[in-house]
């Protein structure tokens, strides 16, 4: 790992021009004047007053956003709760001065930061003290966060939006306030911009940072608290978040459940177009805020030219990946990064997870079958199968994938690139069974490209399938926009909800049963299957002993998208129509499934039948609260807790296990 101070490159032979290179933050201007120059020539608008305003505007809540994301990516870790936490913080204060009018505008900023700071705390709380991955630590509290939202609006406006018409005037003029003829918001953007740089560049605090990002146990020994500097840094970026979805509010004059959904991608495409190494340690503040500048004067220049605003979600995966192999070649740092608060517990339980996972299971049923009617009826119970039958396809593909130590966040996204392929085929009077094996072998080119990259060039799985995760659901937006396609043959809709015979059982049901039995039996009782444990367990380790490691890679990815294709055929058959927006949030859903299975993250660890017992436990859950009619916004809240929860008890068991180890090994034979 090398240190924040280092310079890739700049040894005796480095050249002038190899450092110019290395300077992303000149790269970036020179791309902004070069679209200034482009564009000034397309359109005359784009240089005037008024445009630059709407730019500085457009662009100055992801400055905030990615700014709090520089400073988690800095110290190794992610957070991608961010836009659920400005949608909580926006919704939190749009209903408070809903009711509220006289509270003064500063006022709700602060309480947005306020509440933004304590979802920052549980951020870093669990990163830190419940030693969960940040990616799933953050996973989970997406959703969490997101699912209070929901609950929030519901519950104090009965669901709806808080509209413009019921917000006061000066909480929604707050953001145009002009100071010297610039708006209050951009100020804002400004300020923070300032106190961070001086935060980060010229403060101990901000060396500490930086140093945690570099050599986390290099800074453990020089007396470093890397736990409370990792903790800061998720404080630091929950406030900032806060801070946004308020903003946010002021300047749309609403307040939504659905408020800045995904935004936390386009924060992380800014930071790394921006030069801050995924892995943590380096990277500039300038550079960022030109990424963020660069990102919304592309947004810009796209309404201006009258482009969909679909081609908005696929440029900025593009961004990412590009961004990301660009600064892989430049500096040759690899962005595979060990952090210490992604390290589960080695122990093994005293009691395995999966008879744990068993024993709620059976619970959950029995307290649901005296406590519901109708709940044991077969024909129901065969019909809940069929509800979480693309899950179960994905979450087989998933486990392989993470018992690796790898992640693969774009399933979802291939899905719908898959389902769009196969019905815009099928539209152009392709045979509906060609077309769909079509969109099977794009969802299988799609899991190839994720393992190249990741495999090849060897780039966190994190990043490059959170990439794709964008640019795959935009490629789908561009080619469909907002239409759906639907009229499938009768024999086509057969395949997701037909039934075997005269029977109850679905025959998406022995789909997936025949598939879990191979990829069972595949998983422990082939070479193959010992390979994919003893990758995940010690890679460093299986690359020297020859084993095909890069190679096994590519083929779970290119698997990976090949199932998803086929869950995305069965999820068209199921609902009889297919969008660009299909299974959107599977990716949290089926990483949960193989988390509460028993499947460590950390890789290494779990066993194939917990993760089929998980997806039952799920599909029970989903069905239980669908008999007792509760809003199906509370799966929000039980996902990402459960989520989180599985790693917390894995953890902890973990632990007692450790330190019962080490009390025997004290005490001697």
């Amino acid at each position: 790992m090398h240190s924040a101070a280092e310079t890739p490159g700049a040894s005796g032979g480095s050249q002038p021009w190899q450092r110019l290179l290395q300077a992303r933050e000149l790269g970036i201007g020179g791309l902004l004047l070069l679209l200034a120059i482009f564009m000034t020539f397309r359109n005359d608008a784009f240089l005037t007053p008024g445009n630059v305003l709407d730019i500085g505007m457009d662009s100055s809540v992801l400055v905030l956003i990615a700014i709090g994301m520089m400073a988690v990516i800095l110290t190794g870790g992610i957070d991608i709760s961010m836009g659920s936490t400005m949608a909580l913080s926006g919704m939190t204060v749009g209903l408070l001065v809903m009711n509220f009018p006289a509270i003064p505008v500063p006022l709700a900023l602060v309480i947005g930061i306020s509440v933004g700071s304590l979802a920052g705390a549980v951020n870093g709380g669990l990163v830190v003290l419940g030693k969960v991955p940040p990616v799933i630590a953050t996973l989970g509290t997406m959703s969490v966060f997101r699912g209070l939202t929901f609950i929030l609006c519901y519950a104090f406006n009965q669901g709806k939006s808080v509209s413009a018409d019921r917000l006061p005037t000066e909480f929604k003029a707050f953001t145009r306030i002009e100071i010297l003829g610039v708006p209050s918001l951009i100020w804002i953007a400004i300020l923070a911009t300032l106190f961070f740089y001086y935060l980060l560049s010229h403060t101990i605090t901000g060396r500490k940072i930086y140093a945690v990002g570099s050599n986390a146990q290099a800074a453990r020994l020089a007396g470093i608290g890397v736990g409370k500097v990792t903790f800061l840094s998720y404080l630091l970026a929950g406030a900032l978040a806060g801070a946004g979805g308020v903003l946010w509010a002021s300047r749309y004059a609403s307040a939504e459940s659905s408020a800045a959904m995904g935004f936390e991608f386009v924060a992380i495409t800014a930071v790394v177009l921006g030069g801050v190494n995924i892995a943590g340690g380096s990277g500039s503040i300038l550079g960022v805020v030109l990424g963020a500048l660069l990102i919304g004067s592309i947004t810009n220049s796209l309404n201006l030219a009258r482009i969909s605003p679909f081609w908005k979600l696929g440029i900025n995966g593009a961004i990412i990946l590009i961004a990301v192999i660009v600064d892989k070649r430049l500096s040759r740092r690899t962005a595979a990064h060990s952090d210490d608060a992604a390290t589960l517990m080695t122990g093994k339980p005293a009691v395995p997870w999966e008879l744990v996972l068993l024993a709620i299971f059976l619970i959950f049923n029995v307290s649901m079958a005296l406590t519901t009617p109708h709940y044991l009826d077969m024909y129901n119970l065969f019909d809940m199968t069929v509800m979480f039958s693309e899950k179960a396809i994905l979450a087989m593909i998933v486990a392989f994938v993470i018992i690796t130590g790898n992640i693969d966040l774009s399933v979802g996204s291939t899905m719908a690139l898959s389902s769009v392929s196969m019905a815009i085929a099928f539209r152009s009077g392709m045979n509906i069974w060609l077309a769909a094996l079509l969109g099977i072998g794009v969802g299988a080119l799609c899991g190839l490209l994720n393992g190249l990259v990741v495999a090849r060039l060897r780039i966190s799985s994190i990043i490059v399938t959170l990439a794709t995760f964008s640019l795959y659901r935009g490629i789908a937006s561009v080619l469909l926009g907002d239409q759906a396609v639907s009229g499938f043959p009768e024999s086509f809709t057969w395949l997701g909800c037909g039934y075997i015979g005269d029977s109850p059982v679905p025959f998406s049901l022995v789909v997936v049963v025949v598939m879990a039995v191979i990829m069972g039996l595949v998983l422990h009782t082939t070479r193959f299957g010992r390979t994919v444990y003893a990758i995940g367990r010690n890679e460093r380790t299986c690359y020297a002993s020859g084993i095909p490691v890069a190679r096994t890679k590519v083929l779970l990815f290119t698997l990976s998208g090949l199932f998803a294709g086929i869950a995305s055929v069965f999820l068209a058959s199921r609902i009889g129509n297919t969008r660009p927006n299909i299974a959107t949030g599977f990716e949290l859903e089926v990483i949960t499934i193989v988390i509460l299975g028993g499947v460590m993250i950390s890789g290494g660890t779990g066993k194939f039948w917990g993760v089929m017992l998980a997806v039952f436990l799920i599909g029970t859950i989903r069905y239980g609260l669908g008999l007792h009619n509760i809003n199906a916004q509370y799966m929000f809240l039980i996902i990402g807790g459960l989520l989180i929860v599985s790693i917390l008890v894995n953890n902890f068991t973990g632990w007692l296990t450790s330190q019962r180890e080490l009390a025997r090994a004290a005490a001697g034979p």
